[in-house]
């Protein structure tokens, strides 16, 4: 059975201003689990929210929800969340 939620070696950087947010961010969540997020401002928990969600692109790394990959699963993945 897979993860509801699996991210593997996640990267991210915005442009402007030269910044990386996440250089090899590591999360699984399993079906039924919950979870927080916590950090200080500036820490990147929105940008991550983002990122799951297909608001923003990552650089580097995978996202998978329920077993498949978000990048190539972007439209049927949206339906569900």
């Amino acid at each position: 059975m897979s993860a509801a939620l699996e991210i593997s070696k996640l990267q991210f950087s915005y442009t402007k201003p030269a910044h990386s947010c996440f250089t090899a961010l590591d999360l699984k969540i399993e079906k039924g689990e919950r979870f927080g997020l916590f950090g200080p401002n500036g820490a990147g928990k929105t940008t991550l929210m983002h990122c799951m969600t297909g608001l923003l692109s990552y650089t580097g790394g995978s996202i998978k929800i329920f077993g498949k990959e978000l990048s190539q699963n972007l439209n049927e993945l949206k339906k569900q969340l």
